[in-house]
């Protein structure tokens, strides 16, 4: 009896992973469930920035638009299914590998060394 229940859930759990496999979106795009609904997760190729800052939508109703740390604004297109950048507040992007250095203390900077 207790070899049989042991074949079974081997079977089962076989089963199982071959079905996983099988499904087309493991593959291109991780998913991710909240409260039974599949949500997809789609990730900002920034090119080494970190973001995505904010999410915005225009006066039109279009976008979602994002803002990463190097100044780029990169825009949603829906039915290509990636973002693509949209504006810069910088001529040339650039990401800093520097903390600021002043002689007071606030978010993101440290205390100079002279001061």
């Amino acid at each position: 009896m207790k070899a049989s229940l042991v074949v079974l859930a081997a079977a089962v759990a076989a089963a199982a992973a071959l079905l996983v496999s099988l499904d087309p979106r493991s593959d291109d795009v991780p998913v991710l469930e909240i409260r039974e609904r599949d949500v997809e997760l789609i990730t900002v190729d920034a090119g080494g920035a970190v973001g995505p800052e904010s999410v915005a939508f225009d006066g039109d109703g279009e976008g979602p638009y994002t803002g990463v740390s190097d100044g780029r604004v990169l825009e949603w297109l829906p039915l290509e299914r990636r973002w693509v950048e949209h504006s810069s507040a910088v001529i040339e992007p650039q990401l800093s590998t520097t903390v600021v250095v002043c002689t007071r203390w606030d978010h993101g900077m440290v205390m100079g060394h002279r001061t």
